[in-house]
């Protein structure tokens, strides 16, 4: 009898708790990124998860970048939004007891007052929007970045509150629902009838929001970096539009409107300039390869691209503003609230260049449009897009990234990777080309060198010419297997055109930069250079 009762209570608890909670859950999250995607609003979650990236810290961080790449922040977010969904389920779960012990000392089996479940739903709402508000506001105290997406404290609240009001109100209506359902005595067709189109209506309902939810969160892992169908082919020397890397701070990128965007350059200058897209697009511009690659990019890693860019020195517009002598700092100001700075020095040199063209396109949405930096020399995150605001500054500031740990100066480290062969593939006996890439930022390549026996010996590899003095070098090295049959380790390692050769220190992805770091299955007492281990060799035709 007492199990019998117990399996009862739990039935109802799910019935007046979980699953309402859960529907009505669901609905205020889709509600939520429905309004981002259409709206630009700012979500709870990615607020959140922004503030996490910054209360976790640089080394707590970059550990989580180590083990998921480019997906960690979108597991973050994952995490968040089940965090967000668990939330609901509780309070919808903590309203259902309080419910049934009601009706119990009430002794109504019947029906609840229609009052009741108005007042339900408003404690509903005003408790998720407490809880929530209060459960992110201590991480928002720490973070000094802007709300993203341009969004505005009350337009941020409000959203908040909409979506809670939401939540209260299908979470009742369908308690309410659930309720007459189980509580219906006549039994008639008409009521049945009616009781399930209301309970396809609301699981048709339940089952658009998680499909909507799904793919919105789905939609933002495995951003750019190399293509599946690609590995263990050579590199081509220009990366398509379509396979370029896309690496940003933002869960939705922005989508500029060309028409209504302007850049103000000015701060501490002599004059005050403001440029629309039209004007961008007339200025005489040149055309230059460039080679990028994101700070997070394991060494052999998929986060690097080269492509074809073309746009005009950033000097041709800071001469027209004529800075003060006091200027010592550029500062970025970004659509998305991204913000970076560049010493004046560096910003001044003439390969620093504002692109509106990519490999003979209008800039895409993902890369930057209207207009972007290139800053050859220095990682991805020294090259803002959507850029709104260039000013001229006194004293040094800190960027998006930086205040969050990672390097102010970015510089670009040598790096090399193996193409071809893949991890654990099997060769022929006889001839075979090995391929890859090496990049140092701005100071080219001298040396690629590669060894077949762990290190023990290196050969000179062939460096194909680059397409500029900022693009990465494509390599081969002719490696005769003949009568070599077995387990081999392939390893490689660059010079930089300094003559400075590549780090053989094994080093973690840090907050600054990666050092030599580069392996597929890393072992205790290797070196830090890039390989592929146990490449085989079979004297049978594969």
């Amino acid at each position: 009898m007492r199990i019998g009762a117990l399996k009862s209570t739990g039935r109802q608890i799910l019935v007046y708790g979980f699953w309402p909670g859960f529907v009505g859950g669901v609905v205020a999250v889709a509600g939520s990124l429905l309004l981002r995607s259409t709206l630009g609003t700012a979500t709870l979650a990615e607020v959140v998860t922004d503030a996490s990236t910054f209360a976790l810290g640089p080394e707590r961080f970059s550990y989580l970048l180590n083990q998921f790449g480019a997906d960690a922040k979108p597991l973050l977010f994952l995490g968040v939004v089940g965090g967000q969904l668990a939330l609901y389920c509780g309070v919808a779960m903590i309203v259902g007891v309080a419910i049934l012990l009601w009706r119990s000392s009430a002794g109504d089996s019947r029906t609840l007052p229609a009052v009741g479940h108005v007042c339900a739903a408003a404690a509903q709402a005003a408790l998720v929007t407490t809880a929530l508000l209060i459960t992110s506001g201590g991480m928002i105290a720490t973070t000094p970045a802007d709300l993203p997406s341009r969004t505005g404290w009350p337009e941020f609240v409000s959203a908040i509150i909409g979506m809670g009001v939401a939540y209260g109100i299908v979470t009742e209506l369908l308690r309410l629902d659930l309720h007459r359902s189980t509580a219906a005595q006549d039994g008639s067709s008409t009521f049945s009838r009616r009781n399930f189109l209301r309970g396809a209506a609301g699981l048709a309902v339940a089952a658009g929001a998680s499909l909507f939810v799904s793919r919105e969160v789905l939609g933002l892992f495995g951003k750019g970096g190399t293509r599946f169908d690609t590995l263990g082919k050579p590199t081509p020397e220009v990366i398509s539009n379509e396979d370029f890397y896309v690496v940003s701070k933002n869960f939705t990128d922005p989508k500029v409107n060309g028409d209504n965007w302007s850049l103000t350059v000015g701060g501490s200058a002599h004059r005050m300039i403001e440029l629309s897209y039209e004007d961008i697009r007339n200025m005489p511009s040149q055309e230059e390869f460039v080679t990028l690659q994101c700070i997070s990019n394991n060494v052999g890693g998929p986060l690097i691209g080269n492509a074809r860019w073309k746009g005009f020195p950033l000097d041709t517009l800071l001469k027209r503003v004529e800075p003060l002598p006091s200027a010592q700092f550029v500062f970025f100001r970004c659509y998305d609230d991204y913000t970076e700075t560049l010493p004046l020095e560096f910003a001044r040199q003439e390969q620093v260049a504002l692109v509106h063209e990519m490999n003979g396109e209008i800039l895409p949405f993902d890369h930057g449009f209207p207009v972007r930096l290139l800053a050859p020399g220095k990682y991805g995150i020294k090259n803002p897009k959507w850029i709104t605001e260039i000013a001229m500054i006194d004293e040094e500031m800190f960027g998006y990234w930086q205040q969050r740990g990672w390097s102010q100066e970015a510089r670009m480290q040598t790096s090399t990777r193996i193409d071809v062969p893949v991890h654990g593939a099997t060769i022929d006996e006889g001839p075979f080309r090995i391929h890859g890439l090496a990049f140092s930022g701005d100071r080219g390549i001298s040396q690629v060198q590669v060894s077949v026996d762990n290190g023990r010996t290196w050969n000179d590899a062939k460096v194909k010419r680059p397409l500029s003095p900022y693009s990465w070098s494509l390599w081969h090295y002719d490696w005769d297997a003949k009568a070599k049959e077995g387990l081999y380790r392939i390893t490689a390692r660059s010079r930089d055109g300094t003559g400075e050769l590549q780090t053989a220190m094994r080093q973690p992805r840090r907050p600054d930069v990666f050092s030599g770091v580069g392996w597929t299955e890393p072992l205790e007492g290797q070196t830090g250079y890039p390989f592929v281990a146990n490449i085989k060799v079979d004297r049978r035709a594969i």
